[in-house]
């Protein structure tokens, strides 16, 4: 005879399995978009990964500006965002507003406390790009 606590237990295992099966598809999803974002910016990337500031501003411009998907350089710019090269970190903030302008959209529960934050940094040029950001986000993203 069946118990209650048996057809619980069945059921919560039943939700467990669906909910991995979820988050399997979910994981693999995300690491194929990732791939193919990484190998199509290979050079990009390659440039971000270095250890010259300059370099890496200019590998965060250029993905801001010619990557194909928004949601993807994002993601790499909130890294930066905290970087703690001024130059680095203000180019990062600034990248958030050119996702905006080129792709129309950005996660604005991420991104707009980071600018908000920004805009209270000790460096001038870090709170310059957060205010340009903030404008180019109010503009393109309705």
């Amino acid at each position: 005879m069946k118990t209650v606590t048996d057809i619980s237990s069945k059921y919560t295992w039943n939700e467990v399995v669906s909910l991995e099966k979820i988050r399997s598809e979910a994981v693999h999803k995300t690491t194929e978009r990732y791939s193919g974002n990484i190998e199509k910016n290979q050079e990009a990337i390659n440039q971000i990964n270095s250890n010259d500031p300059d370099t890496i501003v200019n590998g965060l411009l250029s993905l801001a500006l010619y990557a194909d998907d928004g949601a993807f350089v994002q993601d790499l710019m909130v890294r930066y965002s905290q970087h703690k090269n001024e130059n680095i970190r203000g180019i990062a903030i600034l990248c958030f507003g050119h996702i905006a302008r080129i792709h129309g959209t950005v996660n604005k529960e991420l991104i707009i406390p980071l600018i908000n934050d920004a805009l209270k940094d000790e460096s001038t040029f870090v709170r310059g790009h957060a205010y340009s950001a903030l404008d180019d986000i109010e503009l393109f993203c309705k």
